[in-house]
């Protein structure tokens, strides 16, 4: 009889088991939680935002996760890209900034500003810049690492950025490398 209720309880719970221990579909990290490990070295998750996780878009190359708000403004999602770059052996964040801040103007973009920030114990590159066309505004955050530059990349209208901003930057001060 003890045998049965152990069996029956097995089978009455609810498993939170994952195909791969620490996979996206584990209990750990999954989509829900809004935790995210990367195959890359770091971690992040949407802190104490009311931020969704989202699923990765597999037709955008190097996206590696998306964060979006919980409800729309002008009929746009605000969101928050994570974006992985391999860098050649040799470049440098200072390379590999300018190498975009000069594309930036050609592609319709005023740049608002460009710093160095800490965020954490780590030493990273913010970018502000606006799209006067589209009216978008976006901010970008930038690790670099072991040849890795990691792109979080906040974006919505320039009227409900600052608020935007709020959520995006909690989730950016999250980050933080495994490895």
């Amino acid at each position: 009889m003890k045998y049965i209720v152990m069996v029956l309880l097995l089978i009455t719970t609810q498993s939170f088991a994952a195909p791969h221990p620490a996979t996206s579909s584990s209990f750990l990290i999954g989509m829900n939680s809004g935790r995210f490990i990367s195959q890359y070295g770091f971690v992040l998750n949407a802190a104490n935002t009311h931020w969704i996780h989202q699923r990765t878009p597999r037709d955008i190359k190097n996206i590696e996760t998306v964060y979006a708000a919980p409800k729309t403004n002008n009929g746009v999602q605000p969101s928050l890209t994570v974006r992985v770059d391999e860098l050649t052996s040799n470049s440098t964040m200072k390379d590999y900034v300018s190498k975009w801040v000069n594309d930036y103007p050609r592609l319709g973009f005023d740049i608002l500003a460009s710093k160095k920030v800490k965020v954490g114990p780590y030493l990273a590159q913010m970018i502000d810049f606006v799209h006067n066309d589209t009216q978008k505004q976006l901010r970008q955050v930038i690790f670099v690492k072991d040849q890795k530059a990691v792109i979080f990349t906040c974006r919505d209208y320039k009227q409900t950025f600052l608020e935007t901003l709020k959520s995006c930057n909690e989730i950016v001060r999250t980050f933080h490398w495994t490895i």
